[in-house]
């Protein structure tokens, strides 16, 4: 645990822009997951809207 105020501060500000990066990424993941899925089937409408 951090004893310096900048610290706590910045630790606070870790915690907040981790979880947006990880919803971030989860939802990177799925549109290149369903990419990747709508090529291997060679659906075109669904690559184009994608």
């Amino acid at each position: 645990m951090p004893n310096i105020k900048s610290a706590k501060r910045r630790m606070r500000s870790d915690a907040t822009k981790q979880a947006r990066n990880r919803s971030v990424k989860s939802t990177l993941k799925t549109v290149e997951r369903r990419l990747d899925n709508a090529i291997k089937e060679g659906n075109k409408e669904s690559t184009r809207l994608l």
